[in-house]
């Protein structure tokens, strides 16, 4: 096929993704494209699909909060409470920030991933090399659910709450537990797919977030006080949080990094091969003896987060009156930013785009609030890529199916075979 026919076909199926995942989203993005850098919608508020603009409220922590409708730590606060204060609020943020951050250095981050990544990811390829077809959905839901795990600090073999269920792999019993970790991660973040009109959650939502929140805490009390301080709740034991705030800051983690790292992944897997483009990388990968160099690797990987873009929507409640390109927002208003619409406005996926002047990384945030586990996700991505470039075959993709009704788009099954 030619370079324009597998731009298309890698359009459609990336449209498709979006509009199965949340329609209404899908067609907020393509009125974002249309109507300009900031227009109002009835019932959303003010709608932003500029980088630039976007950056603009992301970092202007005077005139806009997370805390109040319209903002993610609105929505915690109701599921977590108070506990939640430590994690969005000035002071207790910056701290909690400063006194955590070497755990997601770029060096911890590697090694972090490749312990936890690599006994699943041998698999992988050795399965890949020998002809069979790898369902690279279910792969990532099962590498994000063990790398939350162990990023957190939880020993699911000590719990029977995740406990292997019926007809897991024999070979590796413990990834059933693990795919259970991405389950209620899932099944949490749905319970959120209608917030573009309010963040305001009924009492019944309310009560199954917090049931599922104490799944997702299930052993976290005694590693609190037993895991290292190369983990996070470790980490949060010695700079002196309580249990609970340690426990909603946990939560938050597993949340926020889970789903959206098991997506990437393998929407990186579908983009090369519908672009045609893993063919160039594997042709560099050979000429380098097997292994994509690692600034074209990096290149990939940011051109994967740019077009998948991990946090497609974010929120904003305007805490005071401000001007923004030109539009007056007052005191009580809501702000939505189309991250998916303000990255994507750079072209189709391309990984030899060179990032020029005024290219926004914004798809892990800006700000105070920006995503403090970037490193990690960065080398999830690249880790999981060199592994399938090292196969060195180009994979076709036998079997895709759609995510409904999630509030990330994603592959609910994508299988793979490497010719």
């Amino acid at each position: 096929m030619s370079t324009l026919t597998n731009l298309r076909a890698a359009h459609r199926h990336e449209a498709r993704l979006q509009y199965l995942a949340r329609p209404g989203a899908w067609a907020l993005f393509r009125a974002g494209a249309v109507f300009g850098p900031v227009r109002r919608f009835p019932k959303l508020g003010w709608v932003v699909s500029d980088a630039d603009v976007a950056r603009t409220v992301l970092t202007d922590a005077r005139h806009f909060t997370v805390f109040e409708e319209g903002g993610s730590g609105h929505l915690w606060r109701q599921v977590l409470g108070a506990e939640v204060d430590e994690m969005f609020t000035d002071a207790g943020h910056r701290s909690t920030r400063l006194r955590t951050k070497d755990l997601f250095t770029e060096a911890n981050s590697w090694a972090l991933v490749e312990s936890s990544f690599g006994p699943a990811l041998a698999r992988m390829r050795h399965r890949l090399a020998a002809g069979e077809e790898v369902d690279v959905a279910y792969v990532t839901r099962v590498l994000v659910g063990r790398m939350a795990a162990d990023l957190v600090g939880l020993d699911l073999a000590r719990t029977t709450d995740f406990a292997p269920r019926a007809g897991h792999d024999p070979q590796a019993p413990e990834d059933d537990s693990y795919q259970q970790v991405f389950d209620v991660v899932r099944d949490f973040t749905g319970l959120a797919i209608k917030t573009l009109m309010s963040t305001h959650q009924d009492e019944a939502v309310i009560a199954e977030s917090r049931r599922l929140v104490d799944r997702l805490a299930v052993g976290m009390e005694r590693a609190f006080r037993t895991a290292p301080d190369t983990t996070m709740l470790g980490r949060c034991r010695e700079i002196g949080l309580s249990f609970a705030e340690a426990r909603g800051l946990c939560v938050l983690m597993l949340v926020a990094a889970t789903e959206t790292g098991a997506t990437s992944m393998t929407r990186a897997v579908a983009l090369l091969h519908d672009t045609g483009q893993q063919h160039g990388v594997l042709a560099s990968a050979a000429a380098h003896g097997g292994e994509l160099p690692e600034p074209e690797l990096a290149d990939v990987v940011r051109e994967v987060l740019r077009v998948t873009s991990p946090a497609t929507v974010v929120g904003r409640h305007v805490t005071g009156d401000v001007a923004l390109h030109g539009r007056q927002l007052h005191d009580g208003d809501r702000v939505l930013m189309l991250i998916h619409t303000a990255n994507n406005a750079s072209g189709p996926f391309d990984v030899t785009r060179a990032p020029g002047p005024g290219y926004q990384q914004l798809w892990f945030g800006a700000g105070r609030h920006i995503c403090v586990g970037a490193p990690v996700a960065r080398a999830e991505i690249a880790m999981f890529l060199r592994e399938l470039i090292a196969v060195g075959r180009p994979w076709t993709v036998t079997g895709r199916r759609y995510s409904v009704g999630v509030i990330n788009p994603a592959y609910r099954r994508l299988t793979v075979r490497c010719d």
